[in-house]
């Protein structure tokens, strides 16, 4: 594994260890990490960490305590090393590169938008009948079945309850107030 590890003169070593924030630079680059030219959002040019795959040395899971457990865009991923302030870029880079990837995979982006489509069509499904539930006496395929005892028994009761007179009733639903005409002059 030390195979993987930058080689630095012992001038170099020296130097570096002078500096402020020296020993953790060294620290860093030992475990592996280069520092490379970054921009961020806003367009600023700095310093940043990153490394790649093949590392000198192990690597403890999870790297900070409030590692995300997805991410939409990368960023999430990016670890700020506070002790020199600068970032640490590895695994949103590694992410951007895993999702480039996929992008290109054209038979994977297909099978992707399919589960997709299937998901946004359940979902909808859902919500359409949990609307239709909450505002209507609507049942499923389902729950019809399943009411239908219910239902006779109630139809059963219809001329005893006074439901079929009622203001708002079937029986009442063609019967009109009279209007009074419409002054056409």
């Amino acid at each position: 594994m030390t195979v993987m590890a930058p080689t630095l003169s012992q001038d170099e070593q020296t130097t570096i260890s002078k500096m402020p924030m020296g020993p953790r630079l060294l620290q860093r680059l030992g475990e592996g990490y280069t520092l490379t030219r970054y921009r961020t959002k806003t367009g600023e040019a700095t310093v940043c960490f990153t490394r790649g795959p093949f590392i000198p040395c192990d690597v403890a899971y999870p790297l900070t305590h409030f590692w995300p457990k997805f991410s939409l865009s990368g960023q999430d991923f990016q670890i700020l090393d506070p002790n020199p302030g600068i970032m640490d870029i590895t695994y949103s880079a590694a992410w951007q590169l895993g999702r480039t990837m996929a992008i290109a995979d054209v038979a994977f982006v297909a099978a992707l938008v399919r589960v997709r489509k299937q998901i946004i069509d359940r979902a909808t499904a859902d919500a359409q009948e949990a609307l239709m539930k909450k505002h209507t006496k609507y049942k499923t395929r389902h729950d019809l079945p399943r009411s239908l005892p219910e239902t006779v028994e109630k139809l059963g009761q219809l001329h005893t309850t006074g439901d079929l007179i009622a203001p708002g009733s079937l029986a009442r639903r063609w019967r009109r107030t009279p209007v009074s005409p419409v002054d056409l002059s």
